[in-house]
């Protein structure tokens, strides 16, 4: 009986000390404050401190405004995250307390630091100056933009970019490790330099791209043997990443080529992730083929108001001493005025002559082949890159505000062949009615 009876006295017990105003242990998330934070009779509980706005703003160093930036505001109890505006501001709201200030992440093409800023000023404001990077890989007119990954910049050997226009819709942008000093090959294979990653950028949207990037483009060994992904889009433009399935002969003679380079190569070919990182995709920007020039008497020449005046222009890149380009003159002059039907024209631009040089021998033969329509010289510098003419005679298509519509294409053609001008007008017709 002496067990029951000591188990009852220490229930009561405990029964007596909560009816005397004693507490049992609080409960496991129970707050308890500490006794020394108890105000003692007759002191005033103390106010908390009021809410300080905190502005941050970032700038390159030219003092250009980077909007995007992630920024994190501490202090000693909490820390806050937000992003910088279109005017490179982030404003923060906090406690008057000393804070610091740490760049989480910054947009492409910005370096970011782990530096810790701290605010100087008694109005609670702090600039901070970050350096940017030009991209390593730039095609507007593709949408693609490419600024290489830090570590691309410690490498044995560099990456070589080359890029082309395989369709009227289609840019291939491919990067290279090279790891000799020669140029790297447009076409065919170089153990001495190896592919990385192919980028494919389709001017349509995703639904379709895929399909007809397949439909247009075969790589050589057919598309079971390239491992491709889409890796992005915006607004009329569809982005595949690409990279060739190399064989075991081919990864062992690209070992024998490279020697201690191999392993930096297929190091960076395995890493698709910090590629992916460095790959920005803009709205692409259209080609245009607008540029100061004069016609062969010297006049000036506004290729804006010349290309506004039809729908569409097609344009003759020729010169003097090529004979076929010469012979083809007349047969121009006629389907000059066949286009006029479809509101089409065509201009010619002689390769010979810059603005201001004797033309007279251009002039002769053209007066010759009856040719009356509008013919100009090159711009200084040449003809722009973007028209990637390689050959004499060559033809843009480009619709009334200059922008090239078609791949340029070469040739004088003869015969039933010549039916490829008016082909090639009557899609570039057709792309403008979408």
């Amino acid at each position: 009986m002496k067990k029951p009876l000591c188990m009852l006295l220490a229930v009561l017990t405990l029964l007596s000390l909560c009816a005397c105003g004693q507490s049992a242990a609080p409960a496991a998330n129970e707050a308890v404050p500490a006794e020394a934070d108890a105000p003692e009779d007759g002191e005033e509980i103390p106010e908390e401190a009021p809410d300080v706005t905190y502005e941050v703003t970032v700038t390159d160093e030219d003092g250009n405004p980077i909007p995007g930036v992630t920024l994190q505001l501490c202090d000693d109890i909490m820390c806050t995250t937000g992003e910088t505006d279109g005017e490179g501001v982030a404003v923060f709201t906090g406690k008057d307390a000393p804070c610091t200030v740490h760049v989480l992440k910054v947009p492409m093409g910005v370096i970011g630091t782990d530096r810790e800023y701290g605010f100087q000023s008694a109005d609670r404001t702090e600039t901070i100056v970050l350096e940017t990077a030009e991209p390593t890989m730039l095609k507007p007119e593709a949408g693609f933009c490419f600024y290489a990954p830090e570590k691309y910049r410690e490498l044995h050997a560099p990456i070589g970019w080359d890029s082309r226009r395989a369709d009227d819709l289609i840019y291939v942008i491919r990067s290279n490790y090279v790891s000799s000093d020669h140029a790297v090959p447009r076409y065919g294979k170089d153990y001495k330099t190896g592919e990385l990653f192919e980028v494919i950028c389709v001017l349509k949207d995703a639904s379709e791209a895929e399909e007809y990037l397949k439909d247009k483009l075969v790589p050589k060994d057919g598309w079971e043997n390239v491992s491709l992904e889409e890796i992005g889009t915006a607004e009329k433009l569809t982005c595949f990443l690409s990279q060739d399935i190399y064989s075991e002969e081919d990864l062992q003679l690209y070992q024998e080529n490279m020697g201690e380079l191999f392993e930096e190569f297929m190091a960076l070919r395995e890493d698709k992730e910090a590629f992916l990182s460095g790959i920005q995709l803009r709205k692409p920007v259209p080609e245009t083929l607008l540029f100061e020039t004069t016609d062969l008497e010297g006049n000036p020449v506004d290729l804006a108001e010349i290309f506004a005046s039809h729908k569409v222009t097609m344009i003759n890149v020729w010169d003097i001493g090529c004979v076929p380009c010469v012979e083809l003159l007349p047969y121009l002059q006629g389907l000059n005025q066949n286009f006029e039907e479809k509101d089409c024209q065509i201009i010619g631009i002689c390769t010979d002559y810059h603005p201001g040089e004797d033309t007279s021998k251009a002039q002769n033969i053209l007066t010759k082949a009856g040719v009356t329509y509008l013919n100009v010289v090159l711009p200084e510098g040449g003809i722009p890159v973007i028209a990637e003419l390689s050959s004499s005679p060559s033809f843009l298509y480009v619709d009334s505000d200059g922008v090239i519509l078609k791949k340029p294409f070469s040739g004088a053609f003869i015969g039933e062949y010549r039916q490829i001008y008016t082909d090639e007008l009557d899609e570039s017709l057709s792309m403008l009615e979408g």
